[in-house]
């Protein structure tokens, strides 16, 4: 049986994590006696006096030191300029959970935004103990510096816009509208420019209408990190799949590195199977494989590489669900990253967490996880989706042996939901070539049932929920990136599908109430206020209820119908609902289970037992280590530039 073992206990491991940490210590051993034993022949009263003097400067002296090591060089160059200097910084409120950019160094090296636990913008500035929130009411990710340093730009989660705040303090001010969360910001001298599904786009630095001046080729793809070069005469950018049809395994093989000469030049291939790329100063491309950053020598007037690529880090934090790596390089050559797996993809656990946030992982290896999903008859079966780097697959894990047993083979299957007599497993499948719905026994003594095809080119199906009659199988029907509607799938009879939620919107994460009379939904019909949380009867009556007001995602309904589960601001929230005799509910309030790997469109990355006592979830591998939970490390490099001269050299 799927069990929560209450034995967890916290053991933080002793660190100096900032200059202050030291200062308390050194006061302490100040006031602590050191006698000399007499037989010294050393007049102790003496001693005593000259260590009571002598000890704040020794203290002033220590301090200012190790400040010097670490951020003289921000104030006047106290090291030498080719000397490569490296020291960890850990954060307690690192937020891992966002499949977005979370970190940014200043141009001039002096600080750092990152994105706290809370949701909130941190800047952390190297010569302060303490980080400070921007704004307290910042909720944003894919944070970005101004070429100045004084101004820090991010996306709104809550308002779909993208803002700038001066680090000096002050409200946020309006840049321009985004419907999706931007793949990557650069600011630059030439304006700043923004990844999206349907291009490059550029705003000015004072704001405005953003500007397409890179439009993707296909609708199933997306332009991510965008770079001005030559005085804004030419971006370089990665062209990848778009979430419809991407996936851990292909994500690097289907990603192109590329250029492209404005206004209407051809675009121009760089690198095959590689992203997140980055052109510095220095003449080196950086680029990213994987969990692993490669280098090369390139021309930006000729858009060549010179030489071959090699490898410069190993083991950077990276997400595949956008083809983010945690990581950034400052114009004076300085860098900052996340540790992570240096595999293709990075491994998650998975973990069953009560209510009150306490979490023990389950005895299965890491691996990348996603949609884990617990059959409605039986607590101890969880199918669960898995990347090998190849393929994706569902797994089934049994909870009574710890046995974890494949259950789909041949291309890449996604998304497991089971019907409510706990026979079957729907998921999604692109094998034989054509994407759609698929069902296959859970005991596997069948192949895979195909349910439906998506017949347009552009078209995608998602398995969402079946309601609890075991009759209908809810699914999104996608046909680009940013429209999509809710479908059902009659299990009996015809199968013909047909629509139940169709809207100039985006519908997605569609469940069904425990009793069947209410549909809880995902839907950006609010624009400005991003993707909420609805409920509507089922059937439809022209009733609706917005329960989310700070944006949500990926909804689920409590066994006993009570509450309604969905994801918002780095959290899982909870809402108090009623379905009889009419819907009433509460206020959201927020669960203390605040670092879960957070899935993007269709994806949920957790789910409930049917007890309602225990969330199954996903974890990053390294938040859980023997069942206690690890700080997050940052590793900064300094001088990071000079040592990439020496590895890759100007042949």
């Amino acid at each position: 049986m799927i069990c929560f073992n209450d034995v967890l206990q916290k053991n933080p491991k002793r660190r100096w994590q900032a200059v202050g940490d030291l200062r308390a210590e050194l006061e302490t051993i100040s006031k602590t006696p050191r006698d000399l034993p007499s037989s010294t022949g050393i007049d102790t009263t003496s001693h005593h006096r000259l260590w009571k003097r002598a000890l704040p400067l020794a203290i002033t002296a220590i301090v200012f030191s190790i400040v010097a090591g670490i951020v003289g060089w921000t104030l006047k160059p106290s090291i030498p300029a080719t000397q490569v200097i490296r020291f960890p910084l850990t954060f307690a409120d690192l937020n891992l959970a966002s499949p977005r950019r979370i970190i940014a160094l200043s141009p001039d090296n002096s600080s750092l935004v990152y994105l706290g636990a809370n949701g909130q913008l941190m800047l952390r500035r190297f010569s302060e103990d303490e980080a400070r929130s921007l704004s307290a009411s910042i909720q944003g990710v894919e944070p970005f510096f101004s070429p100045d340093g004084q101004w820090v730009g991010f996306f709104s989660i809550t308002e779909r816009v993208l803002k700038k705040v001066a680090i000096s303090g002050g409200p946020a001010i309006t840049l321009c509208k985004s419907e999706t969360a931007p793949y990557g910001v650069n600011w630059s001298e030439d304006g700043i420019v923004f990844g999206d599904t349907k291009g490059v786009m550029r705003v000015s630095a004072d704001g405005g209408d953003p500007e397409l001046i890179v439009p993707t080729k296909y609708t199933d793809e997306v332009a991510a990190k965008p770079q001005l070069l030559d005085h804004g005469h030419i971006v370089l950018f990665t062209v990848m799949p778009a979430e419809a049809r991407q996936t851990s395994a292909n994500l690097d093989q289907q990603s192109q590195i590329v250029a492209q000469v404005l206004p209407r030049g051809d675009r121009k291939v760089i690198l095959r199977g590689g992203g997140d790329a980055q052109y510095l100063s220095s003449g080196h491309l950086i680029y990213t494989i994987g969990g692993n950053v490669l280098a090369v020598r390139f021309d930006p007037r000729t858009l060549e590489m010179k030489g071959g690529s090699v490898p410069v880090i190993e083991g950077v934090r990276r997400t595949t669900a956008t083809n983010t790596t945690q990581l950034s390089v400052s114009d004076k050559g300085a860098l900052i990253y996340l540790q992570g797996s240096a595999g293709a993809v990075s491994n998650t656990v998975l973990a069953l967490a009560d209510l009150s946030g306490k979490t023990q992982a389950l005895p299965i290896p890491p691996a990348a996880y996603s949609n884990p999903r617990i059959s409605p008859t039986d607590r101890n079966q969880l199918a669960v989706q898995m990347s090998d780097g190849t393929e994706q697959s569902i797994l089934l894990y049994d909870a009574r042996s710890n046995a974890v047993r494949r259950l789909t083979f041949g291309g890449n299957n996604t998304i497991p939901v089971w019907s409510q007599d706990g026979r079957y497993v729907y998921f999604r499948s692109d094998r034989d070539g054509k994407l759609g719905l698929f069902r296959q026994l859970a005991d596997g003594t069948a192949s895979g049932e195909r349910l439906t095809t998506a017949d347009e080119s552009d078209a995608r199906h998602f398995p969402l929920s079946v309601d609890p009659f075991g009759k209908i199988l809810t699914f999104e029907f996608r046909r680009a990136p940013g429209d999509s509607d809710i479908w059902i799938l009659p299990l009996d009879g015809d199968r013909k599908p047909r629509p139940l939620l169709v809207r100039p919107s985006f519908q997605s994460n569609a469940v069904f109430s425990p009793d069947g009379r209410y549909v809880a939904y995902m839907s950006n019909e609010l624009v400005a206020f991003g993707p909420q949380i609805f409920v509507e009867p089922y059937p439809a009556n022209g009733a609706k209820y917005q329960l989310s007001n700070e944006g949500g995602a990926s909804p689920l309904w409590s066994p006993d119908g009570k509450h309604v589960f969905y994801y918002a601001l780095s959290k899982i929230n909870v809402v108090d609902v009623q379905t009889q005799p009419t819907f009433s509910f509460g206020t959201p309030s927020p669960l203390a289970i605040t670092v879960i790997e957070q899935g993007i469109g269709s994806t949920r990355n957790y789910d409930i037992t049917p007890d309602g006592k225990q969330l199954v979830v996903i974890l990053p591998a390294s938040q859980t280590q023997n069942n206690q939970s690890a700080v997050p490390q940052m590793n900064v490099v300094l001088n990071w530039v000079e040592e990439l001269k020496q590895r890759v050299p100007d042949k």
